[in-house]
């Protein structure tokens, strides 16, 4: 563990602790400013039974992370003049598109890549609903299975009027990325415009095969931390290994990246250190296109695949966590400071997915990546 003040370890250290018995955190923890490591802490293990701990080089799904990179993946197109923000999107997947399987839903017409990217669209999350008999649907169709069905269902709201965190919208984002790219493959891009140049080394976004084959071998010794689960309105739970996922559909866009510690630090670096995007793409990026008093998030910011907290105004932070089943993420960055807050989780609310729960965790992770961003 490295940091500059004594008391500032001290306080941390506690609160790390208090948040581990409480089964809210199983994590690697790392403050970076610039490329100078300031704080660092392992708290748990990756693997609990043979007491395997944490490493800067293990492959961790990153979850909702991912929203930050498929938005980038966005705006270098931008960039290169192939999109526009404010054109319906049925403008880059036509009729003809394997993904509407002969049937455009109205919506297409209307809904706008800024709508997408914003979580305004009034899309249906597709991740909100249950997918029968799924796990039998083809790897070659199933995000057009997904999409065709969503497209059934009426719009949630006017696109535009409201923020609805939607995982459908950077589904369908990956999908229009691979169609206008000459990778004419969502992951294939990310690599050789992302990772490539960033020497993310350890970063990828499986295909739809490895995804589904990684959710079907959850817990096996892979390369990756356990995923565990605990009911954290009860202290005195018991923390659980994950053997079974309830969600069997892939993410995309959405969440299904993974990547290292090492590799997210080098992603901060590079994106706001301006040699990944333009400066424009960058402002745009990280400006605060929406505001909202949320259900579950409370009142927020939202501007491409990053939240922006400006309540303390010399001090803007950009931020965004990740859940999926048994993992929890928490990456977060000061403008002023160029420091990045990283938190790698392999323990969320139980199978049961409680929201109670979920919320829960999710405020305490921020307020922890807060307090760090104050050291």
């Amino acid at each position: 563990m490295i940091v500059s003040n004594v008391n500032a370890t001290e306080r941390f250290h506690q609160a790390i602790a208090t948040f581990h018995e409480q089964n809210i955190l199983n994590a690697e923890i790392s403050v970076v400013d610039k490329d100078r490591l300031l704080f660092h802490e392992q708290i748990g293990f990756a693997d609990i039974e043979k007491q395997q701990p944490f490493s800067h080089q293990m492959l961790f799904p990153i979850a909702s992370l991912t929203k930050q990179f498929t938005a980038a993946a966005i705006l270098i197109l931008h960039d290169a003049g192939l999109c526009e923000f404010n054109v319906p999107i049925i403008y880059y997947l036509p009729r003809e598109h394997a993904i509407w399987q002969g049937k455009v839903p109205a919506w297409a017409n209307e809904i706008t890549l800024h709508h997408l990217l914003t979580h305004t669209s009034g899309i249906q999350s597709y991740t909100e609903l249950s997918w029968d008999n799924i796990e039998t649907v083809e790897d070659e169709v199933i995000l057009s299975t997904l999409l065709s069905s969503i497209a059934k269902r009426p719009l949630q709201f006017t696109p535009g009027k409201k923020f609805e965190y939607s995982n459908t919208g950077y589904l369908l984002l990956g999908v229009i990325v691979a169609e206008l790219s000459k990778e004419k493959d969502f992951s294939a891009f990310l690599h050789h415009h992302i990772f490539k140049p960033l020497e993310m080394h350890n970063t990828f976004l499986p295909s739809v095969t490895k995804e589904r084959e990684l959710i079907n071998n959850i817990n096996q010794d892979n390369g990756f931390p356990k995923r565990y689960t605990a009911v954290l309105s009860n202290v005195n739970a018991i923390i659980m290994p994950v053997n079974k996922l309830r969600f069997k559909a892939p993410f995309g866009g959405g969440a299904g990246m993974i990547s290292t510690a090492e590799d997210l630090i080098k992603w901060h670096q590079g994106l706001y250190q301006g040699r990944l995007l333009s400066a424009r793409a960058l402002q745009l990026m990280t400006t605060a296109h929406i505001q909202s008093n949320d259900p579950f998030f409370g009142p927020i910011k939202y501007g491409y695949g990053i939240f922006i907290n400006d309540y303390d105004k010399n001090n803007v932070i950009y931020e965004h966590g990740g859940w999926i089943e048994g993992i929890r993420t928490e990456l977060s960055y000061s403008l002023k400071r160029q420091r990045t807050v990283m938190i790698l989780s392999n323990v969320s609310a139980d199978e049961e997915q409680k929201e109670t729960d979920l919320n829960h965790q999710t405020k305490k992770l921020h307020q922890l990546a807060q307090q760090l961003q104050g050291i």
